[in-house]
């Protein structure tokens, strides 16, 4: 983790406190944002159908123990002004500009708590949000999206429209969660019928369908495990950013 720059992760549970617990309504130990810490973990997503396990107080208290760990967040806000304020996340680094967005499908029917705000993967707000984050002219912009059928290998015909449709709005990378199993990562170049007046650098995609699970309880065949993902960007002379490397 420390050989990179920005090191992301969806953190699928609340720091909300004593008494700890697991499945179905999750609160886990600060320890767990400590360690994620030290491992060099600088990024967390926390937009997942676990945030609103623990109420306002979970997601409230959430946020407080990364901001205290200065860890950097996106995906849930103790309120809409704290949203307008943080939910484009923006990073620079080494010359570049990488915006980070995260939503998630739902919150397991438990109602957002007012005046809290979880980002749900919806067609309007997100069009929004990326309008927003074109005005700071990032090189790339990243959506971290939880969704999908748990335990299914493929993703399902939802997952691919709301992908086009994330593409299609200027999104360069897509790295999804919560099937908590691996389902197909690709690499393309974006079809010259869909890159309308798209510059150059924009037309590469990344799409990650669900990277599994990093850390769990789960056991069972294909839940035992996941995969990360390393993006290398690069820069060339006339300013167009490009990438130079990409795996897992």
């Amino acid at each position: 983790f420390k050989s990179n720059d920005i090191v992301v992760a969806n953190l699928e549970t609340t720091l909300a406190g004593e008494p700890y617990s697991g499945y179905p309504l999750f609160s886990a130990p600060d320890a767990l944002a400590e360690s994620l810490k030290k491992a060099g973990v600088n990024y967390l997503m926390t937009a997942n159908n676990h945030a609103c396990d623990k109420g306002k107080l979970g997601i409230i208290r959430t946020l407080q123990v990364l901001d205290s760990l200065h860890i950097s967040h996106t995906g849930t806000f103790a309120s809409l002004e704290e949203r307008s304020r943080r939910n484009v996340l923006l990073i620079e680094k080494n010359g570049l500009r990488v915006v980070l967005l995260n939503y998630t499908y739902g919150t397991n029917d438990i109602p957002i708590p007012k005046p809290t705000f979880v980002n749900l993967l919806n067609k309007e707000l997100m069009s929004e949000d990326l309008a927003e984050a074109k005005q700071l002219n990032p090189d790339k912009i990243i959506a971290f999206v939880h969704w999908g059928n748990e335990y299914e290998r493929l993703p399902n015909d939802w997952q691919k429209q709301m992908a086009h449709y994330l593409f299609s709005e200027g999104v360069d990378f897509i790295i999804g969660s919560h099937p908590h199993v691996l389902q197909p990562f690709e690499y393309f170049i974006l079809p010259k019928q869909e890159q309308n007046a798209m510059d150059p650098q924009h037309r590469e995609k990344i799409l990650v369908y669900s990277l599994g699970n990093f850390m769990s309880n789960q056991r069972g065949r294909y839940k035992d495990g996941g995969a990360m993902v390393k993006i290398v960007l690069q820069k060339d002379n006339n300013g167009n950013v490009t990438i130079k490397e990409h795996g897992y």
